[in-house]
Protein backbone atom coordinates (compact mmCIF):
# COMPACT_ATOMS: atom_id res chain seq x y z
CA UNK A 1 0.00 0.00 0.00
CA UNK A 2 1.53 3.26 -1.17
CA UNK A 3 1.01 6.53 1.03
CA UNK A 4 0.33 9.98 -0.80
CA UNK A 5 0.65 11.27 2.69
CA UNK A 6 3.27 14.87 2.57
CA UNK A 7 6.08 15.78 4.36
CA UNK A 8 5.29 17.26 7.93
CA UNK A 9 6.91 20.55 7.09
CA UNK A 10 6.07 24.27 7.22
CA UNK A 11 3.46 23.22 3.62
CA UNK A 12 1.38 21.17 5.92
CA UNK A 13 1.47 23.19 8.47
CA UNK A 14 0.29 25.68 6.04
CA UNK A 15 -2.36 23.32 4.69
CA UNK A 16 -3.46 22.74 8.63
CA UNK A 17 -3.70 26.99 9.07
CA UNK A 18 -5.67 27.33 6.06
CA UNK A 19 -8.14 24.91 7.46
CA UNK A 20 -8.98 27.36 9.99
CA UNK A 21 -8.65 30.35 8.24
CA UNK A 22 -11.06 29.22 5.15
CA UNK A 23 -13.72 28.09 8.48
CA UNK A 24 -13.10 31.56 9.83
CA UNK A 25 -13.46 33.60 6.61
CA UNK A 26 -16.94 31.33 6.35
CA UNK A 27 -18.23 32.62 9.66
CA UNK A 28 -16.50 36.28 10.03
CA UNK A 29 -16.53 37.20 6.15
CA UNK A 30 -13.18 39.59 5.57
CA UNK A 31 -12.64 40.60 9.12
CA UNK A 32 -9.60 40.16 11.46
CA UNK A 33 -10.41 36.72 12.11
CA UNK A 34 -10.30 35.88 8.68
CA UNK A 35 -6.65 36.60 8.46
CA UNK A 36 -5.51 34.62 11.70
CA UNK A 37 -3.56 31.96 10.72
CA UNK A 38 -5.17 29.29 13.29
CA UNK A 39 -4.94 25.51 12.78
CA UNK A 40 -8.54 23.63 12.16
CA UNK A 41 -8.85 21.64 15.56
CA UNK A 42 -10.03 19.11 13.80
CA UNK A 43 -7.03 18.58 11.63
CA UNK A 44 -5.20 19.43 14.09
CA UNK A 45 -6.88 16.36 16.49
CA UNK A 46 -6.11 14.00 13.76
CA UNK A 47 -2.62 14.58 13.27
CA UNK A 48 -1.62 14.55 17.13
CA UNK A 49 -3.97 11.05 17.84
CA UNK A 50 -3.78 9.21 14.61
CA UNK A 51 -7.87 9.54 13.99
CA UNK A 52 -9.56 8.97 11.27
CA UNK A 53 -12.42 11.01 9.80
CA UNK A 54 -15.18 9.08 11.15
CA UNK A 55 -13.84 8.31 14.62
CA UNK A 56 -13.00 12.44 14.89
CA UNK A 57 -16.85 13.40 13.66
CA UNK A 58 -18.44 10.92 15.53
CA UNK A 59 -16.29 11.70 19.07
CA UNK A 60 -18.62 12.28 22.08
CA UNK A 61 -17.59 13.90 25.39
CA UNK A 62 -19.59 10.88 26.88
CA UNK A 63 -16.65 8.47 25.60
CA UNK A 64 -14.05 11.05 27.80
CA UNK A 65 -12.37 9.15 30.80
CA UNK A 66 -10.76 11.16 33.18
CA UNK A 67 -7.66 9.27 34.09
CA UNK A 68 -6.90 11.21 37.84
CA UNK A 69 -3.80 9.52 38.52
CA UNK A 70 -2.15 10.89 35.73
CA UNK A 71 -4.31 14.27 35.85
CA UNK A 72 -5.23 13.67 32.47
CA UNK A 73 -8.35 12.12 30.03
CA UNK A 74 -8.24 9.64 27.29
CA UNK A 75 -11.02 8.83 24.58
CA UNK A 76 -12.22 5.29 23.92
CA UNK A 77 -14.69 5.21 20.74
CA UNK A 78 -17.04 1.95 20.75
CA UNK A 79 -15.48 -0.52 18.55
CA UNK A 80 -18.87 -0.26 16.70
CA UNK A 81 -17.33 3.14 15.53
CA UNK A 82 -13.73 2.16 14.68
CA UNK A 83 -12.77 0.72 11.00
CA UNK A 84 -11.48 -2.70 13.16
CA UNK A 85 -14.56 -3.37 15.14
CA UNK A 86 -12.63 -2.78 18.30
CA UNK A 87 -13.17 -0.24 21.06
CA UNK A 88 -10.32 2.34 20.52
CA UNK A 89 -8.16 4.30 23.55
CA UNK A 90 -7.66 7.47 22.28
CA UNK A 91 -4.25 9.20 23.73
CA UNK A 92 -3.76 12.94 24.05
CA UNK A 93 -0.43 14.37 23.71
CA UNK A 94 -0.07 18.13 25.16
CA UNK A 95 -1.05 19.59 21.79
CA UNK A 96 -4.79 16.92 21.63
CA UNK A 97 -5.21 18.54 25.01
CA UNK A 98 -5.27 21.69 24.13
CA UNK A 99 -7.39 21.07 21.56
CA UNK A 100 -9.91 19.15 23.86
CA UNK A 101 -9.93 21.77 26.25
CA UNK A 102 -10.26 24.61 23.26
CA UNK A 103 -13.61 22.37 22.42
CA UNK A 104 -15.29 21.73 25.94
CA UNK A 105 -18.76 23.44 26.34
CA UNK A 106 -19.01 24.15 23.04
CA UNK A 107 -21.71 21.15 22.35
CA UNK A 108 -23.18 19.18 24.96
CA UNK A 109 -22.62 15.92 23.06
CA UNK A 110 -20.38 15.84 19.94
CA UNK A 111 -16.81 16.84 20.82
CA UNK A 112 -16.68 18.69 17.10
CA UNK A 113 -19.57 21.17 15.93
CA UNK A 114 -19.63 23.96 13.73
CA UNK A 115 -22.66 26.98 14.49
CA UNK A 116 -24.07 24.88 16.83
CA UNK A 117 -24.22 21.66 14.82
CA UNK A 118 -21.88 18.26 14.83
CA UNK A 119 -19.34 18.34 12.50
CA UNK A 120 -20.41 15.80 9.90
CA UNK A 121 -16.67 14.88 8.12
CA UNK A 122 -13.62 16.95 7.48
CA UNK A 123 -13.67 16.32 4.04
CA UNK A 124 -15.19 19.28 2.96
CA UNK A 125 -15.46 22.60 0.89
CA UNK A 126 -12.53 24.56 3.83
CA UNK A 127 -10.36 21.05 3.31
CA UNK A 128 -10.55 20.72 -0.73
CA UNK A 129 -9.48 24.94 -0.94
CA UNK A 130 -7.11 24.91 1.52
CA UNK A 131 -4.90 21.77 0.54
CA UNK A 132 -5.44 23.29 -3.65
CA UNK A 133 -3.89 26.45 -2.38
CA UNK A 134 -1.04 24.73 -0.88
CA UNK A 135 -0.39 22.60 -4.19
CA UNK A 136 -1.24 19.21 -2.13
CA UNK A 137 -4.15 17.76 -3.70
CA UNK A 138 -3.44 14.53 -3.53
CA UNK A 139 -3.65 14.71 0.19
CA UNK A 140 -6.71 12.75 1.87
CA UNK A 141 -7.88 13.58 5.23
CA UNK A 142 -7.31 10.01 6.43
CA UNK A 143 -3.28 10.79 5.40
CA UNK A 144 -2.96 12.86 8.54
CA UNK A 145 -3.22 9.29 10.63
CA UNK A 146 -0.82 8.30 8.44
CA UNK A 147 1.78 11.08 9.13
CA UNK A 148 1.25 10.25 12.81
CA UNK A 149 2.45 6.89 12.55
CA UNK A 150 5.21 8.27 10.67
CA UNK A 151 5.83 11.12 13.46
CA UNK A 152 5.80 8.24 15.77
CA UNK A 153 7.98 6.00 14.05
CA UNK A 154 10.63 9.17 13.45
CA UNK A 155 10.34 9.98 17.12
CA UNK A 156 11.68 6.26 18.18
CA UNK A 157 8.48 5.00 19.55
CA UNK A 158 8.38 1.21 19.64
CA UNK A 159 5.99 -1.16 17.64
CA UNK A 160 3.93 -1.88 20.20
CA UNK A 161 3.76 1.50 21.76
CA UNK A 162 3.15 2.58 17.56
CA UNK A 163 0.00 0.13 17.40
CA UNK A 164 -1.44 1.18 20.31
CA UNK A 165 -1.75 4.98 20.00
CA UNK A 166 -2.79 4.27 16.02
CA UNK A 167 -5.56 2.13 17.45
CA UNK A 168 -4.32 -0.85 15.48
CA UNK A 169 -5.41 -4.58 16.26
CA UNK A 170 -2.70 -5.96 18.40
CA UNK A 171 -4.28 -9.30 19.75
CA UNK A 172 -5.27 -8.07 23.01
CA UNK A 173 -7.77 -5.57 24.65
CA UNK A 174 -6.32 -2.07 23.94
CA UNK A 175 -8.30 -0.11 26.32
CA UNK A 176 -7.54 -1.75 29.43
CA UNK A 177 -4.31 -0.81 30.82
CA UNK A 178 -2.52 0.44 33.79
CA UNK A 179 -1.69 4.12 35.05
CA UNK A 180 2.31 3.42 34.07
CA UNK A 181 0.67 1.72 30.53
CA UNK A 182 -1.16 4.96 30.15
CA UNK A 183 1.63 7.20 31.29
CA UNK A 184 4.10 5.44 28.62
CA UNK A 185 1.64 5.76 26.26
CA UNK A 186 1.02 9.37 26.44
CA UNK A 187 5.08 10.15 26.74
CA UNK A 188 5.65 8.18 23.43
CA UNK A 189 2.65 10.37 22.23
CA UNK A 190 4.61 13.48 23.12
CA UNK A 191 7.43 12.74 21.62
CA UNK A 192 6.16 14.03 18.64
CA UNK A 193 5.54 17.32 19.66
CA UNK A 194 9.63 17.57 20.60
CA UNK A 195 10.32 16.99 16.61
CA UNK A 196 11.56 20.03 14.41
CA UNK A 197 8.53 20.73 12.38
CA UNK A 198 10.98 21.46 9.19
CA UNK A 199 12.20 17.74 9.36
CA UNK A 200 10.33 15.62 6.69
CA UNK A 201 8.77 12.46 8.21
CA UNK A 202 6.34 11.67 5.25
CA UNK A 203 6.90 11.39 1.72
CA UNK A 204 4.93 10.64 -1.31
CA UNK A 205 5.49 7.37 -2.03
CA UNK A 206 6.65 6.08 1.10
CA UNK A 207 4.71 3.04 2.81
CA UNK A 208 2.97 3.78 5.25
CA UNK A 209 4.48 2.54 8.60
CA UNK A 210 3.50 0.25 11.21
Amino acid sequence: MVSKCPEFNGKTIRLLQLCGRLRKRGRAGTGAAACCLTPAPPSVFAVNTGCRDGEICRLRWEWEVKVHTLNTSVFIIPGRYVKNADDRLVVLNRIAASVVEAQRGKHTTHFFSYRGEPVMRMLNSVWLRAREKVALQQVRVNDLKHTYGRRLRAAGVGFEDRQDLLGRRSGRITTHYSAAELSRLIEAANAVCEQDSEKPELKSGDSIPN
